[in-house]
């Protein structure tokens, strides 16, 4: 009988912290699938126009996936078209939370069929996520049906689906 119970607080003390460590996985509550559509006209040394969508799934373990497509339209002075460039990429990243903060970290991006951007013009004008090694940082607040808002400086930017609220 002793010997049961000190095989059975062995067991307690040793090995049930190590089960409750792995049944508490590094998996986050975060799913989620943000969409956005842009239409933004830059003045620098040349003025361009920047239209189409991007479409952003996080997952749960962790990763993510963002696709961008649209076209960058180059202007010339009196604003007529000077030429357009198809924007087609896909960038993986990996993302972590600390409090209401998420961090991620860009680790490829990939021009896919279609895409035509100069490596130049997508260095100056492409969104900082479509940069390997970009790293953002964002807010969210968690809305009552799952969803999340994405904030920047408190101020919001994207309007994300729970994929448990997606089917």
């Amino acid at each position: 009988m002793k010997k049961k119970a000190v095989v059975s607080l062995f067991i307690t003390l040793n090995i049930a912290p190590w089960l409750a460590l792995f049944a508490l996985s590094p998996k986050s509550e975060l799913d989620l699938y943000c969409q956005v559509p842009f239409n933004i006209r830059i003045e620098k040394q040349q003025s361009v126009k920047l239209q189409g969508a991007i479409k952003t799934h996080y997952y749960a373990d962790r990763s993510a996936i963002s696709f961008i497509s649209g076209n960058l339209v180059q202007l010339q002075e009196d604003g007529s078209t000077e030429a357009i460039w198809r924007i087609n990429r896909r960038a993986e990243f990996t993302w972590y939370m600390n409090q209401n903060y998420l961090h991620s970290i860009t680790h490829e991006v990939h021009p896919a069929f279609g895409d035509n951007l100069p490596h130049s013009l997508a260095e100056a004008y492409l969104f900082p996520t479509y940069k390997v090694q970009h790293r953002d940082y964002y807010q969210l607040s968690r809305l009552a049906n799952d969803d999340v808002i994405v904030s920047v400086a408190g101020m919001p930017r994207l309007y994300c689906h729970s994929q448990t609220n997606v089917g």
